[in-house]
């Protein structure tokens, strides 16, 4: 995450971007004040009790993943490609550049 800010200031400002903005690097962990993880600032966000959002998504995901996750599914042998697979997928596509 640090490089991919770091490349897109570059983009942003040129290479001399340091002279231009600063990185703030803030700790995505519990126990520290991060107001930027909205899902560690509740006090019931890792209980059992919001387990109804969570839910909520893996259904919501099922429907509509389902078609998406079947045409996927079509083009993998050796490996059962799952509803989950294809919602883990989309939210590697920003992440692929840095790594």
């Amino acid at each position: 995450m640090l490089k991919s800010a770091e490349y897109f200031l570059a983009g942003f400002f040129g290479l001399e971007w340091t002279n231009n903005a600063t990185v703030e690097v803030i700790i995505e962990e519990i126990g520290f004040n991060n107001s930027l993880a909205g899902y560690d600032n509740c006090q019931n966000a890792n209980l059992p009790v919001s387990d109804g959002g969570n839910n909520a998504t893996a259904i919501w995901a099922s429907i509509y993943l389902k078609d998406a996750t079947e045409r996927l599914r079509g083009m993998i042998k050796g490996y059962n490609w799952t509803v989950e697979d294809t919602y883990a997928a989309q939210g590697l596509c920003p992440y692929e550049t840095v790594s």
